[in-house]
């Protein structure tokens, strides 16, 4: 039988155990990379809508978008900083319901945002 580090048989527990904690290290690194992703979707479709909108580079800009699914919306939580960087956006605000604004495709994912110039 396989012994740990202090000499002690290793049970099929620990071994299950140890396998569980791996797969959920994955799949938190797998989700970090899919948020970071959407992050990425969504600044490139702001550059562009800025552009349609005439702004200037250094134009700054305030953006609402509305909830969605989960993954989604952990994603712009966890990179508001740099969406807000990147875009020139002095504000990134959350709504459940946005009655007007820009509906963008990215992916599997559509994002309903407003964009206002400030």
């Amino acid at each position: 039988m396989n012994q740990n580090r202090l000499g002690h048989p290793k049970s099929k527990f620990t071994i299950t155990t140890t396998l569980l904690s791996i797969l959920y290290i994955c799949r938190q690194k797998n989700r970090g990379k899919q948020e970071e992703g959407i992050a990425r979707d969504l600044v490139n479709r702001l550059q562009n809508l800025r552009k349609d909108m005439g702004l200037e580079v250094q134009d700054k800009i305030s953006i609402t978008v509305e909830r969605g699914e989960e993954l989604v919306n952990a994603a712009l939580e966890a990179n508001k900083e740099y969406i807000c960087t990147e875009t020139q956006a002095l504000q990134l605000n959350f709504t459940d319901q946005l009655a007007v604004g820009k509906l963008l495709e990215m992916d599997d994912v559509q994002l309903r945002v407003q964009v206002e110039q400030v």
